[in-house]
C-alpha cells in the first residue's frame, strides 16, 4: 500500500502538500518554501519547525505512522507557537473547546519576516471544486455549546474584518456566513499579527492535477482557470482584490501581514503503483 492512501484525501492538494514538505534533508524543504514565497523579506531555514513534515512512514509491523502528515491547528500545534499564544488563539476563537475544532492549515511553517520570527501559512487547492464552498458559510451546529462557539467565531471574524478595514482603508466583508474558509484564513492571520507575529498568508494553486476533474488550475495568463484570477474572483465582495498584489503588505500596528498568491507544479500520479518521491518538475510561479 502506498503512502498517499494513508491520508484523509488521496488526490488533489492534500497529497501534493504532504509531498512538498517531504525530503531527507530539511534544508531542501526550507529552500523550497522560501522559493515558493518569493518575497525578499521572507526566509525559511532548516532550524524552523513546520507541519506537515512529510509522507506517512511504514512501520515494521505493517502499520503506518501518519503523524508526519498531520496538518497544523495553530492553537494546538506545540511545534509552531508558544503556550501563551496558543491559549490566546483558543480563547479568542472558542467558548468551549471540548469536541470543538479549529481551522486546519495545509502547510504551516515558522519563518523570518524581515529578520523577525513569523509564520508562513499556506492554503492549497488543486481544482475548482475545492473552492466551491457552501453559500451559507460555516455549517450551523446542533448543540448548545456548538451554538455558543458559532456565535464567538462570528464575532471573532467580524472583529478581524473591521480591523483589516481600518488597517487598509479598503472594504472588507470576511464573515462566518460567507466564504467561511477564506474568511477564517484572514481572521487567523490578522489575529496572529495583532499578537506581534508577522504572517505570510499564501493561497497556493497546484497546477495540472490531471487526476482531478476540470477545472484544473493554470498559471497566470493561461485561460479562464488561471489560479490568481480564480482566487481574486472567488473573494469578490469579501477580500479586496488589491491585497493580492505582490507588493502589498497589511500593516497591523507595525506588524506585517503579507497575502500572496502562488502556484506550484509537482509530479504526482495516484494511479501510478510506484511510490513517487521526487519533485523534479517543481515550478513556482507568482
Amino acid at each position: 500500500m502506498t503512502w498517499w492512501k494513508q491520508l484523509d484525501k488521496t488526490s488533489g492538494s492534500r497529497p501534493r502538500a504532504v509531498l512538498m514538505m517531504d525530503a531527507d534533508d530539511r534544508q531542501v524543504v526550507a529552500d523550497r518554501l522560501t522559493r515558493l514565497v518569493g518575497h525578499p523579506q521572507v526566509v525559511v531555514t532548516a532550524q524552523h519547525q513546520w507541519m506537515p513534515t512529510g509522507k506517512p512512514l511504514p512501520k515494521k509491523d505493517g502499520s503506518w505512522d501518519k503523524s508526519t502528515a498531520n496538518e497544523a491547528k495553530l492553537s494546538r500545534s506545540t511545534k509552531l507557537l508558544d503556550d501563551m499564544t496558543r491559549r490566546e488563539l483558543q480563547s479568542w476563537w472558542l467558548e468551549f473547546t471540548s469536541g470543538a475544532n479549529v481551522p486546519n492549515w495545509d502547510i504551516a511553517s515558522q519563518c523570518h519576516v524581515g529578520g523577525v520570527p513569523g509564520l508562513l501559512l499556506v492554503e492549497a487547492k488543486a481544482h475548482g471544486g475545492e473552492l466551491a464552498e457552501k453559500p451559507t458559510g460555516k455549517r450551523p451546529p446542533t448543540t448548545l455549546n456548538g451554538w455558543k462557539n458559532h456565535q464567538k467565531i462570528g464575532r471573532a471574524i467580524a472583529d478581524a474584518s473591521a480591523e483589516l478595514q481600518f488597517a487598509t482603508g479598503l472594504p472588507w466583508a470576511i464573515s462566518r456566513d460567507k466564504c467561511y474558509q477564506l474568511s477564517n484564513r484572514f481572521a487567523w492571520s490578522w489575529k496572529l499579527a495583532s499578537l506581534g507575529i508577522p504572517v505570510v498568508l499564501v493561497y497556493l494553486g497546484f497546477l495540472d492535477a490531471t487526476e482531478m476533474p476540470e477545472p484544473r488550475f493554470q498559471k497566470a495568463g493561461e485561460g479562464e482557470h488561471c489560479w490568481k484570477t480564480t482566487v481574486v474572483k472567488y473573494g469578490e465582495g469579501v477580500v479586496p482584490s488589491q491585497v493580492w498584489e505582490d507588493d502589498y503588505t497589511i500593516d497591523i500596528d507595525g506588524v506585517p501581514l503579507i497575502p500572496l498568491i502562488r502556484t506550484y507544479n509537482q509530479r504526482f500520479d495516484p494511479n501510478d503503483s510506484a511510490d513517487i518521491d521526487d519533485i523534479e518538475s517543481e515550478k513556482v510561479n507568482k
